[in-house]
């Protein structure tokens, strides 16, 4: 190698993550849930799992909300 050369710099290759998404449901008093997801499609057991989760944080966190109906 001839002294002066730029030295050729060598990267690592790593396998990415993976795609992510996220999802925020959020109402006039702040943010209600936050779920990170793998991309897809959202088939009805998805969105089944989704929305328990949504029922589940609007109960901890908007006790009232829920409280009729």
């Amino acid at each position: 190698m001839h002294p002066s050369l730029p030295v050729t710099k060598k990267f690592k290759v790593s396998n990415s993550a993976g795609k992510v998404a996220l999802r925020v449901f959020w109402d006039a008093k702040g943010v209600t849930l936050i779920d990170f997801f793998t991309s897809g499609t959202i088939n009805a057991a998805r969105y089944c799992d989704i929305l328990t989760k949504l029922m589940s944080a609007l109960r901890r966190k908007r006790p009232g909300l829920l409280s009729r109906g």
